[in-house]
């Protein structure tokens, strides 16, 4: 990659080094809050849920100015316990793929837009009896990139809703360090 930027003619016509380059990869951390429950269901995987740290990996691409498009592929992970019976913890999987939208830019710093539509497993367990269930997923949030020497350090806040029979909240809050 680093040889294919220094040479001019290795971008593609139109394009710019940096969009030659490609997508930027990085990891996250967050925090999961389901607004009570992230299934309506009747057994254990239905029960109230307290807030949890989650982790992810990422695939970006940052929109090029504050008119751009761009997009990030995220995978993450979160284990989550019961409110009511501590021996209750769920895992929470969510895949997405979300369109991002740049708003405004000053400096080094870039206010998005991100809307994600994907799936997740929830799979849990309490005893020897586990139970794993899936479902869609949409979230639409705001975040701010702010590149620093060779990472981009992006902070988001998003709303979103689990589909099922009764679409269920769910809020993230997350920071993650991508390459640049």
């Amino acid at each position: 990659m680093a040889l294919m930027a220094a040479l001019p003619i290795a971008a593609p016509f139109g394009a710019t080094s940096s969009e030659a380059e490609g997508p930027a990869v990085g990891v996250s951390l967050g925090l999961v809050v389901p607004a009570d429950q992230l299934l309506a269901r009747d057994d254990f995987l239905g029960v109230a849920l307290r807030p949890a740290p989650s982790v992810g990996v990422h695939l970006r691409r940052s929109p090029e100015d504050s008119s751009g498009l761009g997009w990030d592929a995220s995978l993450e992970l979160a284990l989550l316990e019961s409110d009511s019976d501590t021996r209750i913890r769920v895992f929470y999987l969510p895949l997405e793929v979300a369109g991002l939208l740049g708003v405004a830019t000053v400096q080094d710093v870039s206010l998005q837009a991100r809307l994600a539509v994907g799936g997740a497993l929830v799979s849990g367990g309490l005893g020897s009896v586990h139970r794993t269930a899936g479902v869609g997923v949409t979230t639409l949030g705001g975040q701010v990139e702010r590149a620093i020497h060779r990472l981009s350090a992006v902070l988001g806040v998003e709303a979103g809703v689990l589909w099922q029979s009764t679409p269920q909240p769910v809020f993230q809050i997350r920071l993650a360090l991508m390459s640049r």
